[in-house]
């Protein structure tokens, strides 16, 4: 008989690997889009030129988000009770006080495993964490419904974070199979800027 919690439990890990999945695939598009930005502003700053637009400096500084400091993420997101739980139990095996008898190889995975669970536990991360105590042969309590729903807020917020990317010109763009589309994908993308300088001129 299936328990309400092997349940949650269930739900959790499903949660788990779709958090994975999204994020592998926001991070291919995000390099993707790396790999040809140069090319894309090269062309799309050769465009405006050729039809003698001139933009204002402050344009691109507005549509680039600002990025937080360590502080503002901690203030923003504190992790929970449970994650913190979990991260000093990951901590006293990982921390770099109490891995120093360890032979460099083993020391550098445990220095690798405490950076992971710094890193989650700043951004309230208890799935990482629990991958974490799983490779150290911690025991975990069961997930809680609690668990359940900060992994639905994460999984939405990179839900979101890709949605974005795939959203911008650029991923369209990098996305292009041919010359020609890229082609034709700068150049709609000129005529709408231009009509937008127009509008505002």
């Amino acid at each position: 008989m299936v328990t309400k919690e092997n349940l949650v439990l269930l739900q959790f890990n499903k949660l788990s690997l779709e958090l994975k999945t999204v994020e592998s695939e926001l991070e291919y598009c995000r390099a993707l889009v790396d790999s040809t930005r140069s090319e894309f502003n090269n062309l799309f700053h050769s465009e405006m030129k050729n039809r003698d637009i001139v933009l204002a400096n402050n344009i691109k500084k507005s549509e680039e988000p600002r990025k937080e400091n360590r502080e503002q993420r901690r203030k923003k997101k504190k992790a929970s009770p449970e994650t913190k739980r979990l991260y000093k139990q990951i901590a006293s095996q990982t921390h770099p006080d109490k891995i120093s008898s360890l032979d460099a190889s083993a020391r550098s995975v445990r220095e690798k495993q405490f950076k992971e669970a710094a890193a989650a536990l700043e951004q309230d991360k208890i799935s990482i964490l629990r991958e974490l105590a799983l490779q150290l042969d911690i025991e975990t309590p069961p997930p809680s419904q609690s668990d359940i729903d900060a992994m639905l807020e994460v999984v939405s917020e990179k839900q979101k974070e890709l949605s974005d990317v795939k959203g911008t010109v650029a991923y369209v763009y990098a996305n292009c199979k041919t010359p020609v589309e890229r082609s034709a994908v700068m150049d709609s993308y000129v005529t709408f800027v231009a009509r937008h300088h127009d509008n505002e001129t």
